[in-house]
C-alpha cells in the first residue's frame, strides 16, 4: 500500500509538471449541532487547490464550490485539486466551522478522467449555536506590535498583572489588582542557542488557577473555540514554562494545531467562605498558549508575556462566550482587538 501510495504521488506531480489536469475530488459534508441533528441550509463550501500555472511563479490557486446544505444537512461538492482539500461551513445564528480532508489512499482513471479514492467521502463538521455572548475584557496579544507586549520591569521576582486594566500593577503600570503573578528566572541568557530560562505563573488568591483544555477538532475547528462556560473546580495554582537549549543539540517541535492545542480556562479574585467553598470569583478564558519573548536576549532587552485573555467581569458568572461587539476595552490598538469569540 506504501509503494501504491508513492507511484501515485509521483504520478500526480508528474501530470503536474506536463501541464495536465489534477485528479477529480468529490466529498460529501455533514453539517450537525451540538446534539448531532443535522442543520439544513448551512453555507458549505470546499476549497480546492492547484499549482500556479507555468510562468505565474510558486504557490498555488484555489477555487471555491459553495451550496446549501439539504434537510439532512448534506451538501457535496467535486473539482480538481491537489490533495489537501479545506471545507467550511456557516449560518446564521451559529459559529462558523471549518474543516479539511486529506485522507485520499491513491488516484483510479488514467490521463482522459482521474478521480481520488475514496470517492465521495463524508465529512462531518458540527455547528455551535450562538447562545448568550456577553460583554468581557478581551486582548489579543499575539502577532502585535513588541513594544505592546506586557514587559516584565523585573527578573527574579513575582510582578502582579492586572487583568481589568491590561497592565502591570503599580509602580510598574496603572493596574491595582494582582490577578496574575509573573516571574522569570534565568540560569542562563547568552544567545537563541544557548539559554536556561523559567516562566512562572502564580496567583493571588487562594482558588485562583488554570486549567488546561484542548478543543476535540475532529469535527472541524469551530470560531468558539472553548465550552461556553468555565468549569468551577479543579483549577492549578501554579503554572511553570521552561525555555532551555544547549548548543549544538537540536530541538524538536512536537508539530499539532498550536494555536488550538493548548488552551487555558482561569478563575482569579476568588473567594472562599470558612468551609473552603467558593462564594465568589471572576472567569476568563486564554486562546492559546502562555508564551514568554525575549527569554534568549536578556542581556539586551527586557522579557515579555504574550497570552490572549477573555475576562468576564461578573461575579460568579462562568459564561465565557464573547461578544466580539461588547469588548469593555475601548481603546486598544488595532492588533490587540479581538474578533473571536
Amino acid at each position: 500500500m506504501k509503494l501504491y501510495r508513492v507511484v501515485i504521488l509521483v504520478l500526480i506531480s508528474t501530470y503536474s509538471a506536463v501541464g495536465l489536469a489534477l485528479p477529480t475530488a468529490r466529498i460529501t459534508i455533514r453539517v450537525v449541532d451540538e446534539t448531532g441533528l443535522p442543520v439544513a441550509g448551512a453555507n458549505a463550501g470546499l476549497v480546492l487547490e492547484a499549482p500556479k500555472k507555468k510562468g505565474e511563479g510558486w504557490g498555488t490557486d484555489t477555487s471555491w464550490v459553495p451550496g446549501l446544505t439539504d434537510a439532512e444537512g448534506l451538501f457535496s461538492g467535486e473539482g480538481e485539486t491537489a490533495s489537501y482539500v479545506s471545507l467550511s461551513a456557516k449560518k446564521d445564528g451559529y459559529y462558523d466551522v471549518s474543516s479539511h480532508f486529506n485522507d485520499f489512499t491513491g488516484v483510479s482513471g488514467f490521463l482522459g478522467f482521474r478521480k481520488y479514492e475514496p470517492w465521495n467521502p463524508t465529512v462531518e463538521m458540527v455547528l455551535k449555536k450562538k447562545v448568550n455572548p456577553v460583554a468581557m475584557y478581551a486582548v489579543n496579544m499575539f502577532g502585535t506590535k513588541s513594544e505592546d507586549y506586557p514587559q516584565l520591569p523585573l527578573l527574579g521576582r513575582f510582578v502582579g498583572f492586572d487583568i481589568m486594566a491590561n497592565d502591570w500593577i503599580v509602580p510598574y503600570g496603572l493596574g491595582t489588582h494582582a490577578d496574575f503573578l509573573f516571574k522569570v528566572d534565568v540560569e542562563r541568557a547568552i544567545s537563541n542557542t544557548d539559554h536556561d530560562v523559567t516562566l512562572t505563573l502564580q496567583f493571588s488568591n487562594k482558588g485562583d488557577g488554570l486549567i488546561e483544555y484542548t478543543p476535540d477538532i475532529r469535527k472541524g475547528k469551530s470560531g468558539l473555540r472553548l465550552p461556553y462556560h468555565a468549569p468551577t473546580s479543579g483549577y492549578e495554582a501554579e503554572f511553570n514554562k521552561k525555555y532551555d537549549n544547549v548548543p549544538g543539540v537540536l530541538k524538536y517541535s512536537a508539530g499539532g494545531n498550536p494555536e488550538y492545542d493548548t488552551n487555558y480556562f482561569f478563575r482569579v479574585r476568588t473567594q472562599l467562605d470558612k468551609e473552603g467553598l467558593v462564594t465568589g470569583g471572576l472567569y476568563g478564558k486564554i486562546h492559546g498558549d502562555i508564551s514568554l519573548g525575549n527569554y534568549a536576549w536578556l542581556h539586551t532587552q527586557k522579557p515579555y508575556v504574550v497570552f490572549d485573555y477573555y475576562l468576564n467581569p461578573n461575579i460568579n458568572d462562568t459564561n465565557i462566550e464573547f461578544d466580539p461587539d461588547k469588548n469593555l476595552f475601548k481603546n486598544l490598538p488595532e492588533l490587540q482587538q479581538v474578533k473571536n469569540p
